[in-house]
């Protein structure tokens, strides 16, 4: 990877996870509070409504918020704002057209769809909330295809506030259900009007209407492109969002709520990978050469800062939980410690996905995404039934060992050669430390930081991670922070080689 392109996914990659942060924050705050406020089943029937309309959010997409950064990532890149307009307009087609489909497809079978008693008011709310989820989703992507992500913490943390302090009011005034997702909708309305305005400052006002004809070829491309990703992303965000709501409604609110605060944890350390691949894509996309290397070393990066940290949270969950969030949570422990065992096959499949993708190699892609998928949401099926919330974390774990397998046979069909020896010591390493400090019964507040540092301390011994290395990771800390980092590792690294 050249050196500017590594600084602008690390920098992308640091806003991204530092949106996805503030946003997984914000909704603890939220859930903590309107707690204080109303019923679970007030808090019950809201979340299945926010997980039914991420499912149909998914369905109304097509697939179109990843199709359009293959195209527009590399026409941005190159100044050919003509074109890009082109590419966004059919894009925003393309999401209309899903989105009509889409509102009568609830509206016809809203009985089979909603078979859980809900408030015709609620259907209604619920599809204004997957519209408003389906361009807000667009427009960031569009932005993250420009390689321009300074904006998207700012509007997270501005329309987080707004939610919190919306859907507050409306619930004390007696609204229940309808005013939080009246609180989400409005927020998704309001990010989806400040991304359009970013996309329409970076494009500019265009000089003419673009040629019908170019709309149809660009819309035709783009959908071809969708199509790939949306299958498995479709059958995906069934198996996540399905899980809740089957446990919702045979388990009951509060063992709901138990699995989606301990989905909720796993999210944010998953957030660091996703982050990295999220702003990866576009800018493989726009590579012409090396996406083989820099896909890699980007999978090397997310497992040295993802590893250490979930493995030390594997072996101190029920102590995290309970301090956070209570004693009435501490079921969730276990749900916790079989989600995170995913986090090195899902990296391994996110980075090899993100270079078939850029390669426009979508049979590829669909077969590591079904490989996944399809595992996944069969026995989220049949496991909630068996062991309830803890069963839906064995069956995302699962999905991920089958679309990693799947992965390392796509990776040597395009002659991918991935340095296992290095991703194996990213795991053992800090397990083994975790373990045995684990074992001294010792508070998560000191087992943790020192699991972190006994762990990049051994890196650095054993040239796990060399200076290029450092200075890819630190790349995703604030530029202040940088030098003084690698001075410190520097001279840390030069005391361990004295031990030689």
């Amino acid at each position: 990877m050249e050196k500017l392109k590594k600084n602008v996914i690390a920098k992308g990659a640091a806003n991204i996870y530092f949106e996805t942060t503030v946003g997984i924050f914000s909704g603890y705050i939220l859930w903590f509070l309107l707690t204080k406020l109303t019923t679970p089943e007030v808090i019950g029937t809201s979340s299945t409504i926010v997980s039914i309309a991420a499912i149909f959010t998914t369905v109304v997409l097509i697939g179109v918020n990843q199709g359009v950064q293959r195209f527009s990532a590399r026409s941005f890149s190159e100044h050919r704002l003509g074109d890009t307009q082109v590419i966004v307009l059919s894009s925003l087609v393309l999401l209309s057209m899903g989105i009509l489909f889409g509102v009568i497809a609830i509206i016809v079978f809203k009985d089979w769809i909603y078979n859980v008693n809900l408030d015709y008011n609620l259907i209604i709310l619920s599809i204004l909330l997957v519209v408003s989820s389906g361009f807000a989703t667009l427009f960031r992507s569009i932005m993250i295809s420009f390689l321009y992500t300074k904006s998207l913490p700012r509007i997270m943390v501005i329309t987080s506030l707004c939610k919190i302090i919306l859907a507050i009011i409306l619930v004390l005034n007696g609204t229940g259900p309808s005013g939080i997702i009246a609180a989400y909708i409005s927020t998704k309305t309001m990010a989806a009007v400040l991304l359009a305005w970013a996309v329409r400052i970076f494009l500019k006002e265009p000089k003419r209407f673009s040629n019908i004809k170019l709309i149809l070829h660009s819309s035709r491309r783009i959908l071809i492109a969708s199509i790939a990703s949306w299958i498995p992303a479709l059958i995906n965000v069934i198996g996540i969002q399905l899980g809740t709501i089957i446990v919702f409604g045979f388990e009951g609110a509060s063992k709901a709520g138990i699995y989606i605060i301990a989905f909720s944890l796993f999210s944010a350390i998953a957030a660091i990978i996703n982050s990295v691949f999220a702003i990866a894509f576009p800018a493989l996309s726009a590579m012409p050469d090396g996406r083989k290397r820099a896909v890699c070393r980007l999978i090397k990066i997310s497992l040295v800062i993802s590893l250490p940290l979930s493995s030390s949270i594997v072996f101190y969950s029920d102590d995290i939980i309970i301090i956070l969030f209570g004693k009435d949570y501490v079921d969730g422990s276990l749900v916790l410690k079989i989600l995170l065992l995913s986090i090195l096959p899902n990296t391994v499949t996110l980075g090899i996905n993100s270079l078939v993708y850029s390669y426009g190699k979508y049979r590829y892609l669909l077969a590591i995404g079904l490989c996944s998928t399809i595992p996944r949401t069969a026995f989220s099926f049949i496991l909630v039934l068996i062991y309830g919330s803890t069963g839906v974390a064995i069956a995302y774990t699962l999905g991920a060992i089958m679309g990693f397998i799947m992965s390392i046979i796509i990776a040597k069909k395009i002659g991918m050669l991935i340095v296992w020896r290095d991703l194996g010591l990213t795991l053992i390493i800090p397990m083994t430390i975790a373990f045995a400090i684990g074992n001294f019964q010792s508070s998560f507040i000191l087992g943790v930081p020192a699991t972190l540092v006994l762990s990049y301390g051994i890196f650095l011994k054993f040239h796990i991670i060399n200076r290029s290395d450092i200075q890819d990771f630190v790349c995703f800390l604030p530029n202040g922070m940088t030098e003084p980092i690698i001075n410190v590792i520097g001279m840390i690294k030069e005391k361990l080689n004295r031990y030689k």
